[in-house]
Formats: C-alpha cells, structure tokens, sequence
C-alpha cells in the first residue's frame, strides 16, 4: 500500500483529536446527488452572532475531468478542476471576490507509488509559496520532508523531517519544524471500539510552553460514539455522534475550563447526506 502524503502523517491522531468536537458553533451541511452525478453542497454556519453559508457544486465529466464551483455568502466565488495524467492528480483553485478580483490561485500535484508518494502545491496570489513533500515507506515505516519556498524573499522558509510507523493497531508518528520544534503522537485502538491518542509538542524557542494532550473514543453503539480530550492545561473537550438514520448525523461538543470547572462553548452539527 502506498504511504500517505506528508501532511497526512500522524494522520489517525489528529483525526481523533480534531474531528466531532463542534463545540462554539452550530453547523448545518445538507449533501445531495442528482441523477447526472452532480453533488451539491450547502453549508451554513452560525458562530457567536456571525452566520455564513455556502453552495458547493460538483460534476465529474467522462474524460476524468472534475469541475467543482464554491459560492459563498460574502460574494466569493472558488473555482477548481482537476483530473489525472499518467498516475499523477493535478488541481487548479481560483478565488475571487468582487472588492478584489482574483484572491487566490493554487496548484495541486501528487503521485503515488507502491513505496513512495510525492505531493506539491504552488500559492501563486497574494503570499506566492511553494510546498513540497517527499515520503517513503520501508515496511511498516514511513520517512518524509517537506520544505517550504517563499517566492518573494527567494529563500526557503521552512523545513520539515517526519517519521511514522503503522501497523494493525497503533501508528506512532513524530516531525521536527526547522530543527528547533519538534510533535509527536501517537494512536492507539487496543480493542473494537475504543481509540486512544496522545499529543505533545516543544519548541526550543518557547521551552515553557510545551504541549501535551490526550484524547479516547469510544463506539457505544453501531450508530453512536462518544469522544473526550483533555490538554495539560485542563481544557476539557466532550462530543457526542449519532447516526440518527443512513445519511443523517448528528453532532454535539462541548469544551470545558476545568480549572474554573465552567463550560466555555457549546455547539451542535447536523450533516444530511442524500
């Protein structure tokens, strides 16, 4: 099997971490298919008093070639193809909202081979960079870099190291930024149902504020699951998923000041799949 790409290294771990806390908002995504293979997406979002929404439109013709068109409520428009030469994905993004014209314009490639995978992205609006990755996988091992090149200083702004293993049951995976940050993780599913996660993270320019969280799903049922974080800093996050029917789901969060023991944000999603 191929390696993931370099940003998806460390990849169950930040899923665990991240998704099915929407605490501080509620969502509402409704999915829909037409009988020509279109999806359409509309998504709305209500955070504090400011409320956004979008339309999200995509077709895929019979030469491979996929069109996908986003629009959302501040008048802006995202424009996307995409498609594949010779084993590689290719993608051009294009913004543009009205007050100012073009916004953003990115470039996507990636091939991927049975040990090696390769991925580039050029931001050519507004900050122009580039971003590539490199990984390759040696058994259950996985070894990558990436750099960062920023267009306008004509320099490299970043460098990146990562190393990962995956088997069965744990993936265990760990970068170094510039040689002065380092991040680990490590995920962890001892049984059926249940997942565990741990993060951490220094940085020699700020020893002090070293990072370090936990986190633990648990599958109550086929429909339904639980999830809980915790940082060292007690912050205390709680979310809830249930399947009420097939394509409809239901989310609710929580984050939790455990130090003052009052809840800071709650919020719900509700995502609608036809």
């Amino acid at each position: 099997m191929a390696p993931p790409k370099f940003k998806d290294i460390g990849k169950s771990a930040n899923d665990l971490f991240n998704d099915d806390f929407p605490s501080g908002k509620v969502s509402f995504k409704l999915t829909s298919k037409a009988a020509n293979g279109a999806t359409f997406t509309v998504e709305g979002v209500k955070k504090d008093t400011t409320v956004t929404g979008s339309l999200d439109s995509k077709y895929t013709h019979s030469s491979g070639v996929t069109i996908r068109e986003k629009w959302t409520t501040n008048s802006g428009v995202e424009t996307e193809l995409s498609g594949s030469v010779s084993g590689a994905k290719l993608s051009l993004t294009t913004g543009f909202l009205p007050n100012q014209g073009l916004s953003s314009a990115v470039i996507k490639a990636d091939h991927k081979g049975s040990n090696y995978a390769v991925d580039a992205t050029v931001a050519a609006v507004g900050k122009p960079k580039a971003d590539l990755g490199v990984v390759g996988s040696w058994t259950d091992y996985v070894f990558g870099a990436g750099v960062t090149y920023d267009v306008n200083a004509g320099s490299v702004s970043a460098t990146k190291l990562a190393v990962g293993y995956n088997d069965r049951d744990v993936a265990i995976a760990s970068k170094i930024t510039n040689g002065s940050a380092v991040e680990g993780s490590v995920f962890h599913a001892p049984v059926d149902g249940i997942s565990t996660g741990v993060k951490f993270g220094w940085s020699k320019s700020q020893p002090e504020k070293t990072t370090f969280a936990i986190a633990g799903k648990y599958q109550l049922d086929r429909d339904a699951f639980i999830k809980a974080k915790v940082d060292k800093e007690l912050k205390i996050g709680l979310g809830y998923t249930q399947n009420l029917r097939p394509g409809v789901k239901l989310s609710l969060g929580m984050l939790i000041d455990g130090k003052q023991m009052q809840s800071n944000s709650v919020g719900l999603s509700f995502k609608l799949d036809n």
